[in-house]
Formats: structure tokens, C-alpha cells, sequence
């Protein structure tokens, strides 16, 4: 059975919805409530999220630590988070609202968006 696990994260002042799907039939007493689990930081890999980058998750490499459902890129990635959880969790935690999503725009420290010359630089007018 497939479940669809549908989440929202605060991208750029908008809600964006991300699907991940889990194969999950032999545990499904346990996901009977698809939202009770949503997965942690978008659906990416949570070792990447701790290391301040993002990586696609594949859900056949999950963990469930203190209620939240983390997976992450690869069996090696999964290995790599396993090895301490705390801390990667306490650090993708950290890392997570700082890393750019998609659909997110970058703005270069000024709260106007750049502006396009019209015109030459007065030193290159002739």
C-alpha cells in the first residue's frame, strides 16, 4: 500500500505542498494517521540538512526519533545521520530555516528588489 504523506512548509511567505510517498504496508497499525508523522524538513535528507545543504529523501531511509520522521538521501547518508542523531537533529533544526527552498527568492541584503539600469553609468554616456 502507498501512502501519500502531504505537508506545508513557510516557503517565501506562501504555503507550498510537497508529496513524498511511503511504502509502508508492513507498517501501517503504526502510520494509521498519515499527518501524526509528517516528514521533517520538507521531505530532504536530514543528514544533508545538517550538513547546511539539501539532497533529495528517499523513504525507504527513514527513522523516527521522538515522534518525527526524518529520511534521508541513501542508505550511506542514513548511516552517516544514525551515527548521532541528537546532534544532526539538533543541528538540521538549526540549519533547516536557513537553507533556501524552492520557489524562494534571494534577496542580496536590501528590502527593495534590484533594480535594472535604464540608462549607462554617466562615466560611459557619450
Amino acid at each position: 500500500m502507498r501512502i501519500a504523506w502531504v505537508f506545508q512548509t513557510d516557503v517565501a511567505e506562501s504555503l507550498v505542498a510537497a508529496h513524498q510517498p511511503f511504502e509502508l504496508s508492513s507498517l501501517m497499525p503504526l502510520f494509521a494517521d498519515p499527518m501524526h508523522y509528517p516528514p521533517q524538513y520538507g521531505g530532504y535528507c536530514a543528514y544533508a540538512v545538517s550538513q547546511g545543504t539539501t539532497a533529495h529523501g528517499d523513504p525507504h531511509q527513514w527513522a523516527i526519533v521522538d515522534q518525527r520522521l526524518f529520511v534521508n538521501n541513501n542508505l550511506l547518508a542514513k548511516k552517516l545521520w544514525d551515527a548521532d542523531r541528537s546532534r544532526n537533529v539538533r543541528v538540521g533544526d538549526v540549519n533547516w530555516p536557513l537553507i533556501p527552498k524552492l520557489g524562494e527568492t534571494i534577496h542580496s541584503g536590501s528590502d527593495s528588489a534590484p533594480q535594472t539600469p535604464t540608462a549607462d553609468p554617466p562615466a560611459l554616456q557619450r
